[in-house]
């Protein structure tokens, strides 16, 4: 059977985390509210509609969903245009490519924000499937994203590239084999490792 490669972007591909948490707690500052990086860790991963109603309903904001997710939006979209890639990211994909594997990627992100830094790093070519949070109705950790690839790609050995716990819960659940890629808790990874079998795990 061929094995498949699918990378999630935030993270992954990209250098975005720590973007993206200054934003999580900048957009909150807006509303004088504060938030925290477990609620932060429990929102890396979903998407963008989803993590707008969870801090609307967590903070009682007055907004509107919609101005609320177009005030966040914003400040994702002028993150993206400076964000960098992760090193080592070009040489893995051009030598999985090289090898003649089919490379997938699945990301809650909206579609034009991944494709916009693929063509600028000029990677897009190495994607033979991209799936995005444009996609699919439900977000990690929920497994609809990887199921996506499933059914567009068949059947084959799926490695996923995941460095959030929903981004992995929601491999798993797709019957997917997960590379946990980036430093984190040991304690949350090692609970998840006595209920999964299928886990690996690749800290830098």
């Amino acid at each position: 059977m061929r094995d498949i490669f699918v990378f999630d972007f935030d993270g992954v591909i990209v250098d975005s985390v720590s973007a993206l948490k200054r934003i999580y707690y900048d957009f909150l500052a807006q509303f004088d509210k504060k938030g925290n990086d477990k609620e932060f860790d429990s929102l890396n991963g979903v998407k963008l509609a989803d993590i707008i109603k969870t801090l609307k309903s967590n903070y009682k904001l007055a907004l509107s969903e919609k101005t609320l997710f177009d005030i966040y939006n914003q400040k994702i979209m002028r993150m993206y245009e400076n964000v960098a890639l992760n090193k080592g990211v070009a040489r893995t994909l051009e030598f999985l490519s090289n090898k003649g594997y089919k490379i997938a990627l699945a990301s809650s992100a909206k579609y034009l924000e991944i494709i916009t830094v693929l063509n600028r790093y000029k990677l897009t070519n190495f994607f033979d499937l991209i799936v995005s949070g444009d996609d699919v109705k439900r977000a990690k950790p929920l497994p609809d994203i990887y199921n996506a690839v499933k059914n567009k790609l068949g059947k084959a050995n799926y490695f996923v590239v995941e460095d959030s716990l929903n981004g992995a819960i929601s491999a798993k659940d797709a019957g997917m084999n997960v590379i946990f890629y980036g430093k984190t808790n040991f304690k949350y990874i090692y609970i998840y490792i006595l209920h999964y079998s299928n886990f690996r795990f690749c800290f830098i």
